[in-house]
């Protein structure tokens, strides 16, 4: 058995990696079922080209058709319910991992759900959990057991936290408020949780000053730039992007598209990486590459490595 095992995952690292010269792996995926923005065929807001799917059976196909042609040799996806994301899931086990999403205060039945999958092999990540949207701050006590399960099960947990998008308050989300995303609200979750790794999704943006505080404080913080990397303004994902790196934190910083509902943006975001003139090939790499395999601990994707 434990020989069928390491042939799959060499398999497995032979399917993903062959013919990328620039091996990325994607933090920050979701999937869907129905969303209003297919209905409205709302265009990218970082381009402004077209929708391209019109239901979430075509953003599944489509999204992985776009990993691959990325150069995206693995993805987590954490979307709107399990059933989605296994069925982005299905069309390319070899590449896609998955999360769990939790958009609420978490309850026992989902909590035990979190463990039996986790048990089960289909688990890699806690996220994205969102309940900022609801109106619950990173310190709310009642968060208190998401976070013991996670440190218990040494699983990243991967948290929405900064800015939603313009308007949410009147889109549905009418308990959300920006300043409940301040990361500096992590801290006494950390203090009482030293174990647990935590990814802070879209870097806290705006919140920059916190979240390098509290980077600073504690290594076992990582960031994504999700959405940050393709939606906003290019100069302010760079000075965003380039001031986490001026204070030396270039090994904590994944790469995460959150590519919605637009397949098309994780090639955007990972062109903004790549255009960053700030940093260098080796700086690009981890943060496409090494330093999600170092927190995550995969040992399955020997033929991406190379140097470095």
């Amino acid at each position: 058995m434990g020989a069928f095992l390491l042939a799959m995952a060499a398999s497995a690292a032979v399917s993903t990696c062959s013919g990328v010269a620039e091996p990325i792996i994607d933090v920050h995926l979701h999937s869907y079922e129905h969303d209003r923005r297919f209905t409205l065929q709302i265009p990218n807001p970082g381009s402004g080209g077209p929708m391209i799917v019109e239901n979430g059976s075509q953003h599944a196909s489509a999204t992985v058709a776009a990993l691959r042609a990325a150069g995206v040799v693995r993805g987590v996806v954490g979307g709107h319910s399990r059933a989605t994301d296994d069925r982005m899931i299905a069309l390319d086990p070899d590449r896609l991992r998955g999360g769990f999403e939790i958009d609420a205060v978490p309850t026992p039945e989902m909590l035990a759900e979190i463990r039996a999958r986790r048990a089960a092999g289909k688990l890699t990540m806690i996220g994205e959990v969102e309940y900022q949207y609801e109106g619950v701050r990173h310190d709310d006590p009642r968060l208190e057991p998401l976070w013991t399960l996670a440190e218990e099960l040494q699983v990243p947990i991967a948290v929405h936290s900064g800015a939603g998008p313009a308007g949410i308050v009147y889109m549905g989300s009418p308990l959300h408020r920006e300043r409940f995303g301040d990361p500096a609200a992590f801290e006494e979750v950390l203090v009482r949780h030293p174990k647990m790794k935590l990814i802070i999704m879209h870097a806290g943006w705006p919140f920059l000053d916190d979240t390098l505080a509290l980077m600073h404080a504690y290594p076992q913080v990582y960031v994504d730039l999700g959405a940050v990397d393709w939606a906003e303004p290019a100069p302010g994902f760079d000075h965003y992007l380039q001031t986490l790196m001026t204070y030396g934190f270039g090994k904590r910083i994944l790469f995460g598209s959150d590519q919605m509902v637009w397949p098309d943006a994780t090639a955007q975001a990972i062109a903004r990486f790549r255009a960053a003139p700030y940093l260098s090939a080796e700086q690009r790499r981890d943060i496409f590459f090494n330093n999600a395999v170092r927190l995550f601990g995969w040992t399955d994707l020997p033929a991406c490595a190379g140097p470095g």
